[in-house]
Parts: C-alpha cells; sequence; structure tokens
C-alpha cells in the first residue's frame, strides 16, 4: 500500500459514512435541544451553538479515517470490514455526547430556574417557563 491511490477508496468509504454520521447526530441533536432555543439567547446563538457542535463532531469523527491510515502505514492493511465498528464505535461517542450536552444545559437551566424561584425572583417553581 505504498501507492497514494490505494488509500482514495478508503478515504471515500469514510466520507460516505460521514453523511451518514451526520444525519444520525442532526436528528438527535435537533430533537433534543429545539426546545432550548430561549436557553440560548434567542435563535441566532442556537444556530451559532449548533454550528460549533457540528464542527466539532466532524472533527472527532476524523479520528476513525485517520487511525485507518495509522493502522494501513504500520500493518500494511486497513480496517476492511472492522470499518463499521469503528464508525459504530465513533457514532456511539457522538450520541451519547449529544444527549450529554443536552442533558447539561437542560439541568443548567432547571438549576437557574431553582435558584431564582429561592432568590424569590419567580412566584412559581416553573422550570421552563
Amino acid at each position: 500500500m505504498n501507492d497514494l491511490s490505494s488509500l482514495r477508496p478508503i478515504l471515500f468509504s469514510w466520507e460516505r459514512l460521514r453523511i451518514l454520521f451526520n444525519i444520525i447526530l442532526a436528528i438527535e441533536g435537533l430533537f433534543l435541544s429545539v426546545g432550548l432555543i430561549d436557553f440560548f439567547g434567542g435563535l441566532l446563538h442556537w444556530l451559532l451553538w449548533v454550528l460549533v457542535y457540528a464542527f466539532v463532531a466532524n472533527a472527532c469523527f476524523s479520528m476513525g479515517p485517520l487511525v485507518e491510515l495509522y493502522s494501513i502505514v504500520l500493518r500494511e492493511s486497513g480496517f476492511g470490514h472492522a470499518r463499521i465498528l469503528v464508525f459504530g464505535f465513533l457514532l456511539a461517542i457522538g450520541i451519547a455526547a449529544t444527549f450529554l450536552l443536552a442533558a447539561s444545559v437542560q439541568i443548567g437551566a432547571s438549576a437557574d430556574a431553582l435558584i431564582e424561584w429561592q432568590l424569590g425572583l419567580h412566584e412559581s417553581m416553573d422550570l421552563f417557563p
């Protein structure tokens, strides 16, 4: 595998998987965060955070092809069918990170509302007005 053209099919395989990765995380992320637009300070700030998250998620996804390329250099063979296992692992990390990010924002919003209620800034204990 000394020829760079032999790496092209591997990279194209990963880029096809990137599309699936982005679709899955976009659906999950939008589902979990669309109710938090006000928490982020409006639609514009929410969209900015969505773009930042998408950039970070894709940077993390890039570990897959990078690891496979290192594997080729060190072992002179790619992942083959194991590529889907690496993809699944990266997707699981992405799904977990999306869920934890949305949960932490919701917990933060709840904590803020609780503190405001305790300080008497709100009459009711409505955590998500």
